[in-house]
């Protein structure tokens, strides 16, 4: 059966709820309280079984490409201040730890990158 979605300010250590009540839980750009031990066991605690929490944490832009001249600036900005965002898989740690299946995925265009991050319920954490 499919439901309106609502929008809901909650924190993701105590998500408002009941027990399985969703097949996705998503997450943009969230901060790193999301990885959390009980943030995550609440996005696992509200998925049904075989649900996916999916998270996007990275995004960025390459700039160089095209004549945009924004975007290279904000990119070159992002070099010289060492902020351009990295991907790094033991990240994928936490979502194991906590009982999902977990991998990421990378998308990328000419201008710009983000990682998705596919995690499964399950009740076994295994790859």
């Amino acid at each position: 059966k499919k439901q309106a979605a609502h929008l809901c300010l909650a924190y993701a250590q105590k998500l408002p709820y009941p027990t399985a009540s969703f097949d996705q839980v998503v997450a943009t750009f969230p901060s790193n309280t999301i990885l959390s031990e009980q943030a995550l066991s609440e996005s696992k605690r509200v998925l049904v079984s075989d649900g996916t929490l999916i998270m996007l944490p990275l995004a960025w832009t390459h700039g160089m490409a095209g004549k945009n001249i924004i975007r290279k600036s904000a990119a070159g900005l992002w070099q010289r201040n060492a902020q351009v965002a990295s991907w790094d898989e033991r990240y994928l740690k936490k979502f194991i730890e906590a009982g999902f299946q977990a991998r990421a995925e990378q998308v990328s265009t000419a201008s710009w990158s983000l990682v998705i991050i596919l995690a499964q319920k399950t009740n076994q954490a295994t790859l």
